[in-house]
């Protein structure tokens, strides 16, 4: 990216009361150039592990409790009736899960089936992970201001293929088309301390994500994100494996002139003239309404 780009974040900080946008990440602040990108974003500020003093470490990464905590932090230090904005890339569950000598306070066993040191160490951080985030929710439900969490994972974690195996009954490499849908599945958490819509959502891909969360939370959308919640309902979860449509009948990536491609190509189009079509992008579809 080399040039600003009209993003959610841009679409909220439009709206009234919305002040600071902070992106963190625990990690090195030239990891996948977050510290040039992040800005093109809108993003007014750019927290790595630099700005952490003395984190609750977990293996050799800064654990979720302190991520959490710093955004409490930045929260209990905004201007008093400003609104903030944070997004949060976590790091305490990379991969690998091979260390040895860190020791967990809960351990976490599998003994359905032999999972392996690796698995039972990412489960053990899951856990870890479930009671940092119980934390975060005990501790925006006890604020006077409106808050909204979504909290997202964007993978699955790389783990030896004999537990995948195990889990799904075959090899990664020939799984089909429906179970390979199964083993791209992450799930999500929407929750707000105040009262609003609540719902149920069956399937959901990723890039449908900041749609709901500015639908859910009551902000303006833009063209884009309103385009993006019609084809949610048409296709409701799309992967570079296939896609799910309304009725729930996946369809694979190969198919080729019928509704479902000329949708995917139609969103191709959309999706080339938002992230690379600089000198002819239609700025104003990307951006919320004034």
């Amino acid at each position: 990216m080399d040039g600003y780009l009209p993003s959610v974040i841009s679409n909220i900080k439009s709206q009234k009361g919305y002040d600071e946008a902070v992106a963190i990440h625990p990690y090195n602040a030239s990891g996948y150039n977050r510290n040039r990108v992040y800005p093109l974003l809108y993003f007014d500020k750019f927290l790595s592990m630099d700005d952490f003093e003395n984190p609750i470490l977990v293996r050799d990464y800064i654990s979720d409790l302190s991520s959490y905590q710093k955004i409490e932090e930045l929260y209990e230090n905004k201007k008093e009736g400003s609104s903030l904005c944070v997004f949060n890339v976590t790091m305490q569950n990379h991969n690998p899960y091979n260390n040895t000598s860190y020791k967990f306070k809960d351990n976490v066993h599998v003994t359905s089936f032999p999972a392996g040191m690796q698995a039972e160490q990412y489960l053990s951080l899951i856990k870890m992970s479930d009671d940092a985030l119980e934390q975060l929710i005990t501790y925006f439900q006890n604020v006077d201001e409106p808050v909204i969490i979504l909290l997202f994972g964007d993978h699955q974690p790389h783990l030896p293929d004999l537990f995948y195996k195990d889990l799904m009954g075959k090899m990664a490499f020939v799984l089909s088309v429906v179970v390979s849908m199964v083993f791209h599945i992450v799930r999500f958490v929407l929750w707000g301390n105040y009262v609003f819509l609540e719902m149920f959502i069956d399937k959901a891909s990723i890039n449908y994500l900041s749609s709901i969360f500015l639908d859910a939370a009551g902000l303006k959308s833009s063209n884009f994100n309103r385009y993006l919640l019609d084809l949610y309902k048409k296709l409701p979860a799309i992967s570079a494996v296939g896609s799910y449509d309304s009725t729930g009948t996946l369809h694979e990536k190969s198919e080729r002139n019928n509704k479902y491609s000329q949708l995917m190509k139609e969103y191709e189009i959309v999706q080339y003239n938002y992230i690379f079509d600089d000198e002819n992008r239609l700025d104003r579809h990307f951006r919320a309404d004034p």
